[in-house]
């Protein structure tokens, strides 16, 4: 049970170290589509002006709304895939559609409830229920992304592990890593923006949505590509490397305590028999 509880530790630990690697950039990126569903002009002017800031004033940046929403994202994540992963060792076989299901499910809620914070401080109104389609279409997004980006990587890092020139596993493993959630970026950004758009225009018709889809898309899937790389990318391979190493740790914790208790024991065993024999001599002169 110890051991569970510790390597929990580390699932957790290794993921808030890595979402606070990528939580920078993609905060940025992610307040400038919300901004720019508003106002299409504020797409490239948001993005850098919030790198502007994360450069000039990172004290006001950490405080940011856009930054901790984004930690708080992948934190939960990031663990949700490293609990699965160190679920799938202990049963000694995969579960893709089980992982699958968590993932998104911790991934859904949680972007949700980041969209519609960003949708609300971009808009400038206050708080409204989120429409059905906007639902609908950040659950799609993050049913393909989440999918591309923590479960497809291992099946095509396998696939490429068998060409030539990738020898080792954890090589192809992490090319494919690095390859695969960025292809499927442009195909989630169309969800993305749209699920703003249905926030900000809950009444507008499907052709006012598809003429703003035209209008947007290029750069927010332009966006969206530069915004897969941390999290899925580098992100994804940190916190595995994180979770691995923290795991190795504590598998050496746990030797060396029980060496240490199993040194204890003979030693305690033996001064308690001494102990009863000096107490039997003394017995015994008296």
């Amino acid at each position: 049970m110890s051991v569970m509880y510790t390597e929990l530790g580390a699932d957790v630990l290794a993921a808030a170290a890595a979402a606070s690697i990528v939580a920078p950039t993609v905060a940025a990126i992610d307040k400038a589509v919300a901004e720019s569903s508003a106002d299409p002009k504020k797409l490239w002017p948001s993005f850098f002006a919030t790198g502007r800031q994360i450069c000039t004033k990172p004290h006001v940046f950490v405080r940011s709304p856009a930054f901790l929403w984004i930690t708080g994202l992948y934190t939960g994540t990031y663990a949700a895939v490293n609990i699965m992963s160190s679920y799938e060792e202990r049963c000694g076989e995969r579960c893709p559609t089980t992982k699958s299901t968590v993932v998104v499910g911790v991934n859904g809620t949680l972007a949700m409830m980041k969209d519609r914070a960003l949708a609300v401080l971009a808009s400038g109104r206050s708080p409204a229920p989120l429409p059905s389609l906007a639902v609908g279409a950040w659950l799609g997004r993050d049913a393909i992304g989440m999918t591309a980006c923590f479960v497809l990587p291992e099946y095509v890092g396998e696939l490429l592990a068998k060409w030539p020139g990738l020898t080792l596993s954890q090589q192809a493993t992490n090319v494919a890593q690095m390859t695969v959630p960025l292809m499927a970026q442009p195909a989630v950004s169309p969800f993305h923006l749209l699920g703003y758009l249905a926030y900000n225009q809950p009444h507008a018709s499907y052709a006012t949505y598809w003429e703003s889809l035209k209008g947007q898309v290029g750069g927010v899937a332009a966006l969206r590509v530069l915004r897969g790389f941390p999290p899925y990318c580098v992100g994804a391979v940190a916190n595995k490397s994180l979770r691995e190493r923290l795991h190795g740790a504590a598998e050496s914790v746990e030797d060396a305590f029980g060496n240490v208790v199993q040194g204890l024991v003979p030693a305690a065993v033996v001064m308690g028999v001494q102990a009863r024999e000096a107490h039997l001599r003394r017995h015994i002169t008296e």
